[in-house]
């Protein structure tokens, strides 16, 4: 006992005495006080300074699933925009780091499923860009072309079409002329000299590209033709026999390649086939994500990717962006998308092999080149496939036409050869129409070959008060009228 306190509790409080005054809530000066000592005061006072202590977490507090998955993205965030250190970590390491976090965090997650993650978290940042102020800088360098208004260096580049159109071959016959020292191809330029190639070939045996390539001088052969070897700029190909996918392996080999030669051009043919293996469905977003982890991987080494895609066939005729098969995705990952299609005509001619090449991308203004391949496997430029497919268009439509509606054109035709425009009665006289309804009828006629597109209408103030006269939009060749 201590001045009548047992000597256990004068401990106690004579320690929450000595806590008070290094809080500050009492004076240094104060002294031990028994009676308040005895009443516990001095505890109850620390207790009411002293914050609150949370209770132990009960098994009802642990994290649910949605917080662990929560947590697992902002993860996912941090291994691709620089969490750990300065920079982001490498590509191959992602998703056996996101292994290993899914375990901490007790989630049973495929692999697939952690990449999935990955690519979420790309797409999801892809969307957040900062506005640009006027402290900025805009870069104006004018666009990389490798291919002048086709190709961008750098970058992807998408290449649709149906099967069978020639997308592959107008690859290599571009590599060709361009490796040749080439200044234009199908009258484009082609811009410095060809880098070495890498083609990504999964879509067909080595024979099939052999046969191909020869006679583009990119496969060399011996005395008896039976034996070949790959000519420069070719410095690796990837086939049906050993393939490359877009999986971590695949890509880290491109990226291999890549950095032994920069300012590679990689041709991926196609994105469907070096896929397969990862049971990825085109019709899901995470379809770009490889292709998006492989431009990620390269960028630093300067490589420029073609990617060959094959189009929706029900979609073909669209423009080149919607043309493409499967997810939106894709397309909005490639800075250039390229588009091969037929000739559009309403009776296909099977001797016809001329291919309409468009573009579409953030490389400038769209073109539209009317081009066809030669037996040899090189390709000739008909230029621009604009007027050729309006008059492949007026011609359909002036397949249509009943009689009395071709009679109608063909008068309007001879009428304007001259560049003038003529009025619904100019034609019936010229046909020796009679009737007091000829000339309403005339106009309904004229009227709906202005709707097929093949008339042009304007309205003019005569003597006489207002009148609609017309012209021709254009003929067989494509040769539009002068007004």
């Amino acid at each position: 006992m201590t001045s009548g306190i047992p000597s256990d509790l004068h401990e106690e409080q004579f320690q929450a005495l000595r806590e008070l005054k290094r809080l500050g809530f009492l004076d240094a000066q104060e002294k031990f006080c028994a009676e308040k000592a005895r009443r516990r005061h001095y505890t109850k006072e620390l207790q009411k300074h002293q914050p609150r202590q949370d209770p132990q977490p009960s098994r009802s507090a642990r994290p649910t699933a949605e917080e662990k998955l929560a947590s697992l993205r902002s993860f996912a965030d941090e291994l691709l925009f620089g969490g750990f250190g300065d920079s982001s970590t490498s590509n191959t390491s992602r998703v056996p780091l996101m292994r290993a976090k899914a375990h901490e965090l007790e989630i049973s997650l495929r692999d697939s499923e952690l990449q999935g993650l990955l690519w979420d978290a790309r797409r999801a940042a892809s969307g957040a860009a900062e506005l640009l102020t006027p402290a900025d800088e805009i870069d104006l360098t004018p666009t990389p072309w490798c291919w002048d208004g086709v190709v961008i260096a750098g970058t992807l580049n998408l290449l649709v079409s149906l099967p069978k159109i020639g997308k592959t071959s107008l690859l290599l016959a571009w590599i060709a002329a361009w490796h040749r020292g080439d200044l234009h191809f199908l009258e484009r330029e082609l811009v410095g000299t060809c880098p070495p190639v890498l083609i990504i070939g999964t879509d067909q045996p080595k024979a099939d590209w052999a046969r191909m390539m020869r006679p583009l001088g990119l496969v060399s052969t011996n005395d008896s033709g039976t034996r070949g070897r790959l000519q420069a700029p070719i410095i690796g190909l990837a086939h049906a026999g050993q393939p490359i996918h877009l999986d971590a392996e695949g890509i880290e080999r491109i990226t291999a390649y890549a950095s032994e030669h920069p300012g590679l051009l990689v041709v991926v043919d196609s994105l469907a086939s070096c896929m397969r293996p990862l049971g990825i469905a085109e019709e899901s977003a995470d379809f770009a994500g490889p292709i998006g982890d492989l431009m990620e991987a390269i960028e630093p080494h300067g490589a420029t990717v073609v990617a060959i895609h094959h189009s929706n066939k029900g979609r073909a005729g669209d423009s080149a962006t919607l043309a493409s098969r499967g997810s939106t995705a894709l397309p909005a990952t490639a800075s250039q998308i390229i588009k091969l299609g037929r000739v559009p005509c309403n009776q296909p001619n099977p001797a016809d092999r001329r291919v309409v090449l468009e573009t579409e991308g953030r490389g400038g203004l769209p073109i539209r080149l009317l081009i066809e391949r030669h037996e040899d496997g090189g390709w000739i430029s008909h230029g621009d496939a604009e007027a050729v497919t309006q008059a492949q268009r007026i011609a359909d439509a002036e397949d249509e036409l009943s009689d009395a509606h071709r009679d109608a054109l063909d008068a309007v035709r001879e009428l304007c050869a001259n560049g003038a425009w003529v009025s619904a009665a100019l034609v019936v006289d010229r046909l020796e129409l009679h009737g007091k309804d000829a000339d309403r009828t005339m106009r309904r006629r004229l009227d709906s070959m202005v709707r097929r597109g093949l008339l042009q209408a304007q309205t003019v103030v005569t003597l006489q008060g207002r009148q609609k006269q017309y012209s021709p939009m254009g003929d067989r060749t494509g040769t539009p009228p002068t007004p």
